[in-house]
Parts: structure tokens; sequence; C-alpha cells
């Protein structure tokens, strides 16, 4: 059991809190939203009383109007253009007039006929549900604050247990691997996160690379060119003893080493050192009759790293200077954002475009294209 250090408990009390909180706004927000339900219900039942034609028409045209004048403020408080301010100011109090007009027509209506209070409590209602939803929304921006904040810190929390947990096993693990250095191959976990390693003995290792050669014919000569080579795979594969006390606990050691296949980065250290490895596939063999504690192992590991998630910092956005040049056409350039395992090969063959202009082009070196960014082909 790690104790926990003082910055860790500041985080994971911050971390409950933040969470409570989220969960307080949350029961907030629902019980707002069951008040906002029937007040509906109201507005609903207070429309019974209000069978008029003329008045329903009025009505009608104040909701459209009272939307307009929602959706045209909105602009006007994004808009940074003085002109464009005046403008949509000019055509705030053009329909301001029309919704007091439509008022002043609604009132005259119920009034006539005998409806007035039905009239009042239904601007009432109106004005209690417009001021719901604005606390709704705000109970809203509170409450992704919260959870943001609560992400946040529950991140910082679990990345310092990780290196905790990591710098605790890494002794372990090195003492480990010093015992079984000369007589097995080891290969425990890449991130450290647990300190078991698995103790194997080698049988007929056999390593193969794959490799792509980008290649064009010369004329008049019998032979090609080339000026770029990617590795499309690295496989690493034999067959490993794997002993234990007894057949179960070899078997328990399988059933922890396949469940790991599937969601972890291995380290071998054998016929190949390997610290970014995955495994393919894994298979298990035994004869009890030879091997009391031993069984036999059938693996593949593929050479491959964990990609790491690039976060880009959040920062007011400024529209950069631009500068017509004439005789140039900005349209024609092209770009394509990379994604995991791409090269200068894969974005060649499918742009139809030579590596060697690529690579003219952009900046990054070949053996390492950052994921996310934009690589320009034309």
């Amino acid at each position: 059991m790690i104790k926990l250090s003082r910055k860790d408990v500041r985080i994971r009390s911050a971390t409950r809190r933040w969470s409570q909180k989220t969960k307080e706004i949350a029961r907030k927000i629902r019980k707002k939203q069951n008040d906002k339900n029937n007040l509906n219900k109201r507005i609903a039942n207070i429309h019974s009383h209000l069978q008029n034609k003329n008045y329903n028409q009025y009505d009608n045209n104040y909701l459209a109007v009272q939307n307009n004048l929602e959706k045209l403020t909105k602009k006007q408080v994004k808009s940074k253009s003085k002109r464009t301010k005046n403008n949509l100011l000019a055509q705030i109090n053009k329909y301001k007039k029309q919704r007091a007009n439509y008022s002043m027509k609604m009132r005259e209506i119920s009034n006539r006929n005998g409806f007035g209070i039905w009239h009042n409590r239904l601007k009432r209602s109106r004005r209690n549900l417009k001021g719901m939803n604005k606390l709704l929304s705000s109970l809203e921006h509170q409450k992704s604050y919260a959870k943001s904040q609560y992400n946040n810190y529950k991140f910082k929390f679990t990345i310092n247990r990780r290196n905790e947990i990591e710098h605790q096993n890494a002794p372990l693990i090195r003492n480990k691997i010093k015992k079984y250095r000369k007589n097995y191959t080891t290969l425990y976990r890449t991130d450290m996160l647990s300190s078991v390693v698995f103790a194997l003995v080698e049988v007929s290792p056999n390593e193969v690379d794959t490799n792509t050669l980008d290649s064009s014919a010369i004329d008049s000569k019998d032979i090609t060119q080339t000026n770029f080579v990617t590795r499309d795979s690295k496989e690493y594969s034999a067959t490993f003893n794997l002993y234990g006390k007894n057949l179960r606990d070899c078997d328990n050691k399988f059933n922890l080493l396949q469940n790991w296949a599937s969601k972890y980065e291995f380290t071998v250290n054998g016929f190949s050192r390997w610290r970014h490895a995955y495994i393919t596939s894994v298979s298990k063999s035994t004869d009890i009759t030879m091997n009391a504690n031993c069984i036999s192992l059938s693996i593949t590991f593929n050479y491959a790293q964990q990609a790491k998630i690039q976060y880009a910092k959040r920062g007011k956005k400024r529209k950069a200077a631009t500068r017509k040049r004439h005789g140039s056409n900005n349209s024609k350039v092209r770009y394509i954002t990379i994604k995991p395992n791409m090269t200068y090969y894969k974005i060649a063959k499918k742009t139809n475009m030579s590596v060697s202009s690529l690579m003219k082009m952009n900046k990054y070196s070949a053996t390492k294209l950052p994921i996310g960014k934009k690589i320009r082909y034309k």
C-alpha cells in the first residue's frame, strides 16, 4: 500500500469536493427542470381559457417577434463592429415596437371578451418561464465548470499515483531481471505498474523485418532507383517454456499474461531486446507425463510503441494579417492530417505525389511525423 503524499491528499480532497459540487448542481438542475415542466403545464392550462382567434393570432406574432429579438440581441453582444451593432440596434428597436403593439392588442381583446385575468396570468407565467430558462442556463454553465475541475484534479491524481507506483516497482523489476538474466528471457510491462516479471526459457527465436521500398524505373537502364524506405512491420516469435510450482501455477501465470496481452505494452529481454512490444498472438501446450511443472508458450511480438495523445493549449484566436499576392492562387494549396502509422510513402501513394516533393514542402523528419499535424501535398 503506497502512502499518499500531502500533495496527493490535497488533490484527492479537491477531486471529492468538485465531484460533490457537480452532483449538487445536477440535483438543482433536475429540480428546476421539474418546476419548468409544471410551469409549461400551467401555461397550457391558461391557453385553454384564451380561445379567441384574433388573440391567438397576435399571441403567435408576439412569440415570433420575441424569438427574433433574442437572436438579434445575441448577435449584437458577439459583434465587434460598431456599424454592425448600430444596424442590429435599429432592428431590435423596430421589433420592440412591434412586440409592444401586439401586447397592447392582446390586452384590449382580453378585456373586451372578459378574460383579462387569464391574460395577466399568462404574462406572469411567461416572465417566470424566462427567468427559469436563465437560471437553468446558468446552472448548466456551473455544472460544466465543476465537471471540468473534477476531471482535471482526477487526472492529476491518477498521474501522480501512476508515477509513484512506477517509482516503487522499478527497483523490484531491476532486481528480478538481474536474478533471471543469465538463464531466462524476461518479460514485463513497460509502464511498470506491476512488479510481475515473467521468467521464460526461449527456444527457436525468430525475428523478421518487413520494409517497403519506394522505387522508380530509370530510362535506358535496366535498374531502379529509390530515395525512401519505410518499415512496415517488425515481428519477433519464439517458443517459450514457462515454469511454476505445478501445472495450476503455470496456468495462472499464463492467464495473467493472456489478459495483459490485449491491453499493455511489454519490454522483452532475450534473443531480441525490445523496449516496446505488443503481443499479437499467444498459445499454450504441455505434456503432463513429461513436464509436471511447465507449459510451452508460442508468442509472437510486434514492435510498436503506445501513441501519446497531445493536447494543444487553448489561447485566444488571432486572425493573421493576410496580404494579397498577385500572380498566386492559394486555393490550390492542399493539406492532409497525419494519423497514427502514417508515413511520407503512404501519403505520397494516396495523393499521387513523390516522396521527395513531400519532404521538400514540409519541415517534419521522415522518421517521425507528429500525429494531428497537417502535411502539405500540393
